[in-house]
């Protein structure tokens, strides 16, 4: 007798996120888990949180900068970072999806051939639990299209909706916001084994 497949949609990644490189214990963990997601318990949510804690994930975006100098001595190093520094912020705040959650740090400057090559990251850590969750009654998180926590209206070709929704604070109204976080999303869990 062939097996009876199941089909259903479910929330499968839950995650919190800091600002910058953090080391966060479990009891904020918990916390921050149960304020986020409200629709399982303080106590469900000990039970799933491993004592060591969720997955800690770092997920740091690279930019690089060569600092063209014929002279490279500790003044024009500071000039090429402080320039890097400035250069990258400015690319984070066009580029990524949520630039006020990253950290921006000199990941190291070395001397080339024209002067400095310097490398900079914008960092930020996610705890992650990758697994379906059932509540305490065994039914799992799939919620009505109708809730604005996990769904977001489209207002992809109505420029009036969406400058409507976006003022309104309608979460998930940014189309580029939702697509920022999925990628944000998709190269944190990308490397299951990345340091952290």
């Amino acid at each position: 007798m062939p097996r009876k497949t199941e089909h259903y949609e479910a929330l499968d990644v839950y995650f919190i996120e800091y600002k910058g490189n953090q080391q966060i214990g479990r009891d904020d963990q918990l916390a921050d888990f149960q304020t986020k997601y409200t629709h399982l318990s303080a106590e469900h949510w000990a039970k799933l949180i491993p004592k060591k804690g969720a997955t800690r994930q770092l997920v740091a975006t690279a930019f690089n900068l060569s600092y063209n100098t014929r002279v490279r001595d500790k003044t024009t190093k500071q000039e090429a970072i402080d320039a890097a520094m400035e250069e990258a912020v400015k690319w984070g705040e066009a580029n990524l999806a949520r630039p006020e959650i990253s950290e921006w740090r000199v990941a190291g400057a070395k001397a080339g051939s024209k002067g400095w090559k310097v490398k900079v990251q914008a960092e930020k850590t996610n705890y992650v639990v990758d697994r379906i969750i059932a509540d305490e009654q065994g039914k799992r998180l799939n919620p009505p299209e109708s809730d604005a926590t996990y769904y977001g209206i489209s207002t992809f070709g109505d420029p009036v909706a969406g400058a409507t929704a976006a003022a309104a604070g309608v979460p998930g109204s940014s189309t580029s916001e939702l697509l920022g976080e999925w990628l944000t999303l998709d190269r944190a869990l990308a490397d299951p084994f990345a340091a952290g």
